[in-house]
Parts: structure tokens; C-alpha cells; sequence
């Protein structure tokens, strides 16, 4: 009889675990966009960079400013019903060989493009900041809207002054939520 009895509970708790569960209104979203998503903006910047498996970062005898554009994912399916996506964080992963000095530098901003082609930036994030000299994450909160007729992106700026600084941009990854 025991033994009945658990088959039963393992049964229903198979049943509840493996259920789909839909979508609910308020729900986290995370995204991740590794290096390899993003694309630099210029030739100039593509002449500059290198993509390998830690991510972006300079060729040999390349220094000074270098751009990279960065599309943010997200489902339309997010908008079906009139929800918007609203954005808490985002965080970067990257390495700025110098830490808080001027030698080496990635920084990035949110890109916002409307329907009609008007551009907007906000939110830096920049890697002085911190003084971590080896591969970091750091966080930028935000307060923003991903609207329905806005293309949204992640501007990065990566710098070199010298070759012995090897600044890296691996990517980011998001959080926020759905209603």
C-alpha cells in the first residue's frame, strides 16, 4: 500500500513539474548577447578589431578608438496585447587592462532608434570607473521602455593608447520584464 501511495505523489508531482507553464504578465526576461552578435560600425573599426573566443579586441599594431554596434534581442511576441518591455539592467562583460586609467577603455551606451530615424543615447556605462584590471562585469541600471516602434542596440566604444594595454569586449547580458 506504501508503495502505491508513492507512485501516486511521484506521478502527480511528474504531472505539475513537466506542465507547460505560460507566459505570466510581469515575468523576468533575461538576454544574452556575446561579442559575436555585434558588429563594428565602420570600416575603419573592422580594420582595427579582432573577434577571438574572449571577444572583441585589437590587432597587433592597432590603437585608438575602435566601435562596435550590439542588437538587443527581444521577442515581438512581447508586445502582442499592447505589453511593453521595460528594461532594469543591463551587464557588461569586458577587460580594461588598466583599470581606472587612461591607457585602456571600454565603454558603452544605450541606443534607442525611433520610427522616424531619430537616434538617442543614454545610460553609460564606462570601465574607468572600476579598477579591476582583469575580466569584469559590471552593472548599469536603467529606467527605460522598449517601444513598439524603436530599434534598440548597445553603442561600445572600446580605446587603446598603447600596444602593451589589451582591452577586450566579450558582451552583455540584460534583465527585465514584461506587462
Amino acid at each position: 500500500m506504501k508503495l502505491h501511495a508513492k507512485v501516486i505523489v511521484t506521478a502527480a508531482f511528474a504531472a505539475v513539474a513537466l506542465a507547460p507553464v505560460p507566459a505570466l504578465s510581469g515575468s523576468l526576461d533575461v538576454a544574452s548577447v556575446p561579442a559575436s552578435m555585434c558588429e563594428p560600425t565602420s570600416p575603419a573599426s573592422a580594420d582595427k578589431l579582432r573577434l577571438g573566443s574572449n571577444g572583441y579586441y585589437f590587432r597587433r599594431a592597432n590603437t585608438g578608438f575602435a566601435t562596435l554596434h550590439c542588437p538587443i534581442p527581444y521577442k515581438s511576441a512581447d508586445f502582442v496585447g499592447g505589453e511593453s518591455v521595460y528594461m532594469l539592467n543591463y551587464r557588461l562583460f569586458y577587460r580594461d587592462t588598466d583599470g581606472n586609467g587612461n591607457a585602456a577603455r571600454v565603454y558603452t551606451w544605450f541606443l534607442e532608434r525611433s520610427i522616424n530615424g531619430t537616434v538617442s543615447f543614454s545610460d553609460l556605462l564606462d570601465s574607468n570607473t572600476y579598477p579591476d584590471t582583469g575580466y569584469s562585469a559590471q552593472f548599469r541600471f536603467m529606467d527605460t521602455f522598449l517601444g513598439l516602434d524603436q530599434l534598440h542596440g548597445l553603442y561600445v566604444v572600446m580605446y587603446r593608447a598603447n600596444t602593451s594595454q589589451r582591452p577586450v569586449f566579450s558582451g552583455f547580458d540584460m534583465n527585465g520584464t514584461s506587462f
